[in-house]
């Protein structure tokens, strides 16, 4: 009898974890990523529970932001690492340390946390107002996801989503951070739609951004807002644009099958009012 498990990454990890980067990405990251991936852990032993998918904005507002980054999960390097393993309820239930027992890794979100102004991507949120011609001092903090992933074998059962709850309310906990973003191939499909049915938004895209076996490749930036942080105005702008345009042509759509086939119906008996006359004795109503 198995049971999955979502704890803090450990050092014994680093095979599993790497084995399972290069079976589900086709970018190859150097042993340096994983070593401090699985070196940075905040708590060795930390489990992520239903507790953590909840946000309590109120418990850490009093501490610095480095106390609250901690009390959330990420490490001193504002690294931030949960992995969905799979063990035996034996184990699970026992003392056995979990370095020496028996598991399997079946999912993973990697992230890390910067500030506005040391981030690698700009342009993510709305920039502050300006006071005597300065801006005002801004320490947002943003949340880059660097992986997540689950085995094939556990898809379509929610795994992928829990990962991301969890790692988006450690997010929200630190109360400075902003937004939560990733950047995506553009031709991984399955991907994308998983972002959006999460309720990430495309703000950018990347031309050249990747590059595979010697080929470039597209990619898209998708972001989440929260704790009432927004995106850039060009950005609002934009999608409440669209939205309108998209909620427009949607009510012309339904308005157009509605009354479209009427009058194409009296259209048809102005030419042929004989034959509709017709019809209608044959099949009447």
């Amino acid at each position: 009898e198995s049971n999955i498990l979502f704890r803090s990454v450990i050092q014994e990890d680093f095979e599993q974890l790497k084995s399972l980067h290069e079976l589900l990405f086709p970018v190859r990251y150097a042993d340096s990523f994983y070593s401090e991936i699985c070196s940075s852990a905040n708590d060795r032993h930390r489990k992520f529970t239903d507790e953590d998918c909840k946000t309590n904005e109120t418990e850490l507002s009093s501490f610095s932001i480095s106390h609250r980054l901690s009390e959330a999960g990420f490490s001193d390097k504002n690294m931030f690492a949960c992995i969905a393993v799979i063990q035996s309820v034996e184990n699970m239930t026992s003392s056995v340390p979990i370095e020496n027992s028996s598991y399997e890794i079946v999912g993973f979100v990697l992230a890390q946390m910067f500030s506005v102004y040391s981030c690698p991507d700009r342009d993510l949120i709305q920039e502050p107002f300006l006071v005597f011609g300065n801006p005002q001092n801004n320490d947002d903090l943003v949340c880059y996801i660097l992986t997540l992933g689950t085995k094939p074998s556990h898809r379509r059962g929610g795994l992928g989503s829990k990962l991301m709850d969890i790692c988006i309310s450690c997010c929200k906990k630190t109360m400075s951070c902003a937004a939560i973003y990733l950047h995506v191939i553009h031709y991984n499909e399955s991907a994308i739609a998983f972002y959006r049915k999460n309720n990430f938004m495309c703000l950018q895209t990347l031309h050249d951004f990747y590059k595979i076996n010697g080929k470039f490749h597209t990619a898209y930036l998708y972001i989440q807002y929260f704790n009432g942080k927004q995106g850039p105005l060009y950005y609002r702008i934009y999608y409440n644009f669209r939205d309108v345009c998209e909620k427009g042509f949607s009510w012309t759509l339904r308005v157009m099958i509605r009354v479209t086939p009427r009058y194409v119906s009296n259209f048809l008996r102005s030419l042929y009012p004989s034959q509709c006359a017709v019809t209608n004795t044959i099949n009447p109503g």
